[in-house]
């Protein structure tokens, strides 16, 4: 139904929702305001006495606002005129025929004029955001190899560019701890550079490992193992006195021209480690 005591509308408030949110997905670390900005005139192009979105970007965790009567997201006992709209998009790495993803929802207040449009714009909208989430990520990640690649480059001494190795790679995955593990012919740990311990707590632990537990499946096996947690796991073997509790972890493989030289462990992420 339409409401004669509202503005009237047309392609100028849809081009103007589409800047704004357009606006907003160029920068969505801050979400709030730039989003705010776009849902108005989106109100408007629906001839809606309310819009409210609300979405995740997955790296940059749930956006959402709300404009007019939606100001504030609707209970259960909304009122009969508000119309919910599921909002999805493509794929992160999707082309247009890619199947769609859930990302969010649209409530929208009494629409008096057709919803498609406006709906499609908060979705192009959401998508722009993600994408551009994804390629900030992406971004840091390549800064921070580019970054451990300029510091080796003016390092000479080994022992200098492999601890340059490890505290990176402890940085860039968000790890509390990081080791690599040097192996000989025999498969025997002979060097292990540690990362997230200063020196006093390093030395209270004693002798770096000799290869059992965990740490020596992965040398065995040559593979690649993630565990939500280390203490738990069946295989594992402890740690000596002094030895800070571990329980996230993932180990890796470390191979170069065919041949594996050592591991890299990583401990204690936040949520633990993902494929990624």
């Amino acid at each position: 139904m339409t409401h004669p005591d509202r503005p009237s509308t047309d392609a100028g408030d849809l081009f103007d929702a589409l800047i704004a949110l357009s606006a907003w997905a160029a920068d969505p670390a801050r979400p709030r305001r730039l989003l705010l900005g776009g849902l108005a005139p989106l109100a408007r192009a629906c001839g809606a006495a309310g819009v409210r979105v609300e979405a995740s970007l997955e790296l940059a965790g749930s956006v959402g606002g709300g404009w007019g009567t939606l100001a504030r997201r609707p209970g259960r006992t909304a009122r009969r005129g508000v119309v919910t709209v599921p909002l999805a998009v493509a794929g992160p790495a999707g082309g247009v025929d890619a199947p769609r993803e859930p990302i969010g929802t649209l409530w929208i207040d009494e629409p008096g004029l057709p919803i498609e449009l406006p709906v499609r714009v908060v979705e192009v909208a959401l998508g722009g955001a993600r994408d551009r989430v994804d390629v900030a990520r992406a971004a840091e990640r390549l800064e921070a190899l580019d970054e451990a690649i300029r510091a080796m480059a003016g390092i000479l001494a080994v022992d200098r560019v492999l601890q340059v190795i490890v505290d990176r790679v402890r940085g860039l995955t968000g790890a509390s701890y990081a080791a690599l593990g040097i192996v000989d012919q025999a498969g025997v740990i002979e060097q292990f550079v540690t990362s997230g311990l200063n020196r006093s707590d390093r030395a209270r632990i004693g002798a770096p490992p000799q290869g059992h537990g965990i740490l020596g499946l992965i040398i065995r096996e040559n593979r690649t193992v993630r565990l939500p947690d280390l203490m738990a796991d069946p295989r594992s073997v402890g740690f000596p006195a002094n030895h800070p509790d571990m329980h996230a972890f993932l180990g890796v493989p470390v191979v170069v021209r065919g041949r594996t030289i050592g591991n890299l462990y990583l401990t204690e992420k936040p949520g633990g480690f993902t494929d990624d």
